[in-house]
């Protein structure tokens, strides 16, 4: 989010809560089947540029416990998160889940529950740390999903509400608005997920 928390510093903290997270578990036991594991980059199965052997992040508990002690914060002693997520039936359920997980790390994160609406413009302002959103393309082009990671698309100007920044991101993503040849832009917007993966700024859950 805008304002400047343990997660926005902290890129093996990032890290560590991506691997922690039991994306298979929340798709069977909350989405009772529905959807599909966020296991590859921000482009999804079914989008044109979707990269499937694009390596995100998936459950490894090892690898998370790692992160969190290289991250500082060795078994998450000294850690409190608060996770904001919508009082929707689902999201409930959703945001539940990702509290235990990450309990199962050692990590607290307390739940705060508002209206969507609430939450929709407190996320547009920059105003929460560490949420649960959705998105879903308006059109039928990866640069629909690429748009949330460039700079210059910070909310409340634009898609990226996590304000994520990164130059190299932002290169890639205008040198592939250049371009005409959708081979050519896919290698981009792949190599951009490449990039946003590494930083870390969401966890893609389904």
């Amino acid at each position: 989010g805008g304002k400047q928390n343990v997660l926005s510093d902290n890129k093996k903290l990032r890290q560590a809560i991506n691997y922690g997270v039991d994306r298979e578990k929340i798709i069977r036991y909350v989405l009772k089947s529905r959807g599909t594991s966020g296991v590859n980059g921000p482009i999804p199965p079914g989008m044109p540029g979707y990269d499937k052997d694009l390596k995100g992040y998936s459950f490894d508990k090892v690898k998370a416990k790692q992160l969190l002690s290289e991250a500082g914060y060795p078994d998450g002693k000294g850690l409190t998160l608060k996770l904001t997520v919508s009082n929707d039936d689902t999201q409930k359920l959703i945001g539940e889940s990702v509290q235990e997980q990450l309990k199962d790390l050692g990590i607290d994160a307390q739940l705060d529950f508002m209206q969507a609406s609430t939450l929709r413009s407190a996320q547009v302002g920059g105003e929460i740390a560490f949420w649960r959103g959705n998105w879903g393309a308006d059109y039928f082009d990866p640069e629909n999903f690429m748009a949330l990671f460039y700079s210059k698309n910070h909310s409340p100007m634009g898609p990226n509400y996590t304000h994520y920044t990164n130059p190299r991101a932002d290169s890639l993503y205008e040198l592939a608005m250049k371009l005409t040849v959708f081979s050519e832009r896919k290698k981009l917007y792949n190599e951009m997920e490449q990039v946003v993966l590494e930083d870390s700024p969401l966890i893609i859950l389904y």
